[in-house]
């Protein structure tokens, strides 16, 4: 349940600032051999962000992102970009281009050999207002070592991420601008969220449920304390995302129903580009 004035809801640029801010600082913040081990890099320009890893194979970190209207009329240096994915990222990486830009875009893409893919990306916006959670669920802030690494474990095997991973996701908890939560059963930690909360935004992400776990609110109840707890903060909107629904994977339909009900709405659909083959 919402009360008060809402903020400005956020525009694309805003969205895709903050989208390369936090996941930026999330690659920023992994322990110099985890980077070793997956072969972990980045780099950024004022039109995209780039995230590379050899070695952790997925989309989320291998891919163009935050693109702006602007990249591909600077095709000199968006050539760049592509290239350095094509040397560092692992099989499969995409460059991710809203919808709005997909005309112009994805007509100078297509002059690079990459093609749209089935897979993409709806972006969620909730302008900030104070809310009071509802999920009758008991949504834990973690604060110790013993709680990070229970969060990391979570991550890991909601995902699926390999374990050389944990120190990582770990870390997160006591990163500046970072929060991480638990939703525990029976002291048991099932379900896991993260959010990158600056002046300019909240970004949430990270959102696992254990396989035997979902379906009971727990994702819900994330939510709602996330932007409960950001708003607080004094971030002026949150963030997040989630892939698109209708393509067959019931995982990420349930996750944008959850987040439609704790009061997000549709900013816009981000399309991955991406090599004949690619998933």
């Amino acid at each position: 349940m919402t009360t008060g004035t809402l903020s400005p809801i956020p525009q694309g640029d805003q969205i895709r600032a903050l989208e390369r801010r936090a996941w930026l600082d999330m690659f920023d913040g992994a322990p110099p051999d985890v980077r070793s081990e997956f072969e972990m890099t980045c780099q950024s320009s004022e039109a995209a962000a780039y995230l590379a890893s050899a070695g952790l194979h997925g989309v989320p970190f291998n891919r163009a992102f935050g693109v702006e209207p602007t990249w591909a009329l600077a095709p000199q240096v968006a050539r760049g970009g592509i290239d350095w994915l094509r040397r560092h990222a692992a099989e499969g990486w995409v460059v991710q281009v809203d919808e709005a830009d997909i005309p112009a875009t994805g007509s100078f893409l297509r002059r690079q050999g990459l093609s749209q893919l089935e897979t993409g990306w709806m972006k969620l916006v909730l302008a900030a207002c104070p809310i009071a959670p509802r999920a009758q669920l008991d949504v834990s802030v973690v604060q110790d070592e013993e709680d990070a690494y229970a969060f990391a474990d979570v991550i890991i095997d909601g995902f699926g991420f390999p374990t050389g991973t944990r120190d990582w996701f770990a870390g997160l908890a006591g990163r500046k601008s970072w929060h991480a939560y638990l939703v525990r059963s029976e002291e048991y930690a099932c379900a896991a969220g993260a959010a990158f909360v600056t002046e300019d935004g909240a970004w949430l992400g990270l959102d696992a449920t254990l396989q035997d776990y979902r379906g009971l609110g727990m994702q819900r109840a994330l939510i709602e304390r996330r932007v409960s707890d950001a708003f607080t903060s004094g971030a002026p909107f949150a963030i997040a995302e989630t892939g698109r629904p209708g393509q067959g994977n019931q995982r990420q339909d349930a996750s944008y129903r959850n987040y439609l009900r704790c009061g997000f709405a549709v900013s816009h659909y981000s399309a991955n580009f991406g090599s004949i083959g690619a998933k």
